[in-house]
């Protein structure tokens, strides 16, 4: 399934508003601000690294993982839910 044809379960985008509306009060920012994801992640206590932090990652391999214009983040979960890091590419640094 391609992104552009991706529907959304009914309710999403307000739900994901009154997320982001709580988050925003308990960070101190204004409503209208933006909700800067390593100060969100932080008080998550999720981990965010570059690839280059990943064992066994190889020069060349980062090399591509860096110039691909196909992702910018990865969400890693363990088998309980719980949230372990965030990928990010070395150019989102």
């Amino acid at each position: 399934m391609s992104v552009s044809n991706f529907k959304f379960k009914r309710g999403f985008k307000s739900k994901a508003e009154s997320t982001s509306d709580k988050f925003r009060r308990i960070l101190g920012l204004k409503p209208y601000s933006p909700l800067p994801a390593r100060q969100l992640a932080e008080h998550l206590c999720i981990e965010i690294i570059p690839p280059s932090k990943i064992s066994g990652m190889t020069i060349g391999l980062l090399q591509i993982v860096n110039k691909s214009k196909e992702w910018s983040a990865i969400t890693i979960q363990l088998i309980n839910k719980k949230l372990l890091m965030i990928i990010i590419t070395e150019t989102q640094n």
